[in-house]
């Protein structure tokens, strides 16, 4: 089980209001951190509230999280988690392009345990990566220790990023569906990542 008071970030450019408003009503005590100022500001507010001895919870700056979200994750014996959301892959959007996101850090919860496996210094390189290189970083460090596929938590967070088409609510199956389609049968990513 997770620790009893996770910390919860709420990194932000442009915070979107419905990010504000939900985490505000659902994840009282949250900090947001208004990380405009600079590529890297994302990068250094994450390193310096790692492995504080408390669960890290990343809400980003334009998902809307449930009543659900802090609970599911505080009641989850897993040490690596995340709430999926729907993004679009690549520079043209259109309703091909869309995929269910589970490698990002839009909901994503990482255990006080996994945060002592997991030297900060190994996912940056004692270095500091600009924003959008951060969730990359994060995700190939903790497969290296073993982490290969995140505990899938639902229903789907809203993602407000505007891509220009519509998402559909989905079920968790076929939610689940469309992760294996993308990231193969979570049973088989060791195999792909060790």
């Amino acid at each position: 089980m997770s620790t009893p008071c996770p910390l919860i970030l709420c990194c932000y450019a442009t915070l979107h209001p419905k990010t504000l408003e939900t985490v505000n009503k659902w994840a009282p005590g949250a900090e947001f951190v208004d990380t405009s100022a600079d590529d890297y500001a994302y990068c250094r507010e994450l390193k310096a509230r790692w492995n504080t001895g408390q669960d890290l919870i990343t809400i980003e700056q334009d998902i809307e999280i449930t009543a659900d979200v802090v609970s599911s994750f505080e009641n989850c014996d897993q040490d690596f988690c995340v709430f999926p959301y729907w993004i679009v892959m690549g520079r043209k959007s259109g309703p091909d392009r869309r995929m269910v996101c589970i490698e990002g850090l839009g909901c994503t919860r990482f255990s006080a345990a996994l945060q002592a496996r997991v030297k900060i210094r190994h996912i940056f390189q004692d270095d500091y990566r600009k924003w959008e290189d951060v969730a990359h970083r994060v995700w190939a460090t903790v497969r290296r220790y073993g982490y290969y596929m995140p505990h899938v938590h639902y229903p789907l967070v809203t993602h407000h990023h505007d891509y220009g088409v519509e998402f559909e609510n989905l079920a968790p199956e076929e939610t689940d569906e469309l992760i294996k389609s993308h990231y193969g049968d979570p049973l088989s990513m060791q195999d792909r990542f060790s």
